[in-house]
């Protein structure tokens, strides 16, 4: 109801020409991690993954209206939650263009939902526009979080766009110029440099892709396997990531064999999953377990490795 309310409060303004941009620094990895963390309860109670991914040469501080950016996105994600019942969605963000002081961050939020009709693509970014795919209406509520989406971007400068097809899924996809904070801070592979650590990942796409990315930008030796393979890969590893919901066998015993066959029984297993589930299976172990919540953000992953 407040989110309706905000959205029918958004468009008195669009109408009277008094919607401003505020522009503030801000850092641009954790905003966009931390949209995508309060958002994904909605996915884990239909089963969804939710990756999120984030450029290596993102700037850590980027200038511009953060509220305003939050709520993009938190329109575009919670929208792709809401159409896709099975399979993923996945947030990427990238700089476009740089120049100077200034970027273009692109942002595309891909789902494998029930897609958009042609007829219907045209229109998504009319208010009260509610486009539809063969299994259903995209859009429902009020009509107005698109429209006040694409009165925000351009207000700021930018693009937005959807790619899609019925039964396909949707690309959403938007573009701002932003200024760069004069106050940047070393990369994150700067940050957290792990030359040689070598990982063993058993996971799912794009999951595992987002994770892969992330450990060989910081200067690990990722090694992906299936969960059937992982504990004969030539090795030894010194940290195993790994999806539970993969592995066969008991997770205590999966973990014994694997310590057993790392250097000197050292090698660590991070388990993988909602925070709820990592929760729950750090109490049924005996002994150190360490969990990375659902969705992994590079300050998380940073830590557990």
């Amino acid at each position: 109801l407040l989110r309706v309310l905000n959205d029918v409060l958004d468009v008195s303004k669009m109408a009277a020409g008094k919607l401003s941009i505020e522009p503030t620094s801000f850092d641009a990895t954790a905003t966009i991690e931390d949209t995508v963390h309060l958002l994904y309860p909605a996915a884990e109670d239909k089963g969804l993954m939710v990756a999120v991914r984030v450029a290596q040469d993102m700037p850590h501080q980027l200038v511009g209206d953060v509220a305003r950016i939050r709520q993009i996105l938190t329109n575009l994600i919670s929208n792709a939650i809401k159409f896709t019942a099975s399979g993923h969605v996945l947030v990427d963000a990238t700089v476009a263009a740089s120049s100077g002081g200034a970027v273009r961050l692109r942002v595309e939020v891909r789902d494998t939902g029930i897609g958009i009709a042609p007829e219907q693509i045209e229109r998504i970014f009319e208010r009260f526009e509610q486009g539809s795919g063969e299994q259903g209406p995209r859009t429902a509520g009020t009509g107005l979080g698109l429209a006040i989406c694409k009165h925000l971007v351009e207000l700021m400068g930018g693009a937005i766009d959807v790619e899609s097809r019925p039964g396909e899924g949707a690309l959403f996809w938007f573009e701002l110029p932003l200024g760069v904070a004069a106050n940047e801070r070393p990369s994150d592979a700067e940050r957290h440099p792990m030359t040689d650590l070598k990982l063993l990942l058993v996971a799912r796409a794009p999951e595992a892709d987002v994770i892969a990315e992330l450990a060989e930008a910081w200067g690990a030796r990722v090694t992906r396997s299936s969960a059937t393979d992982a504990l004969s890969v030539e090795g030894p590893f010194r940290v195993a990531i790994v999806d539970p919901a993969l592995v066969e066998d008991e997770p205590e015993h999966w973990r014994e064999r694997f310590k057993a066959g790392s250097d000197d029984g050292a090698g660590r297993v991070v388990w993988i999953g909602s925070r709820r589930a990592v929760e729950s299976l750090e109490r049924g172990l005996r002994g150190p377990c360490a969990g990375l919540a659902r969705p992994v953000r590079s300050r998380s992953l940073a830590k557990v490795m």
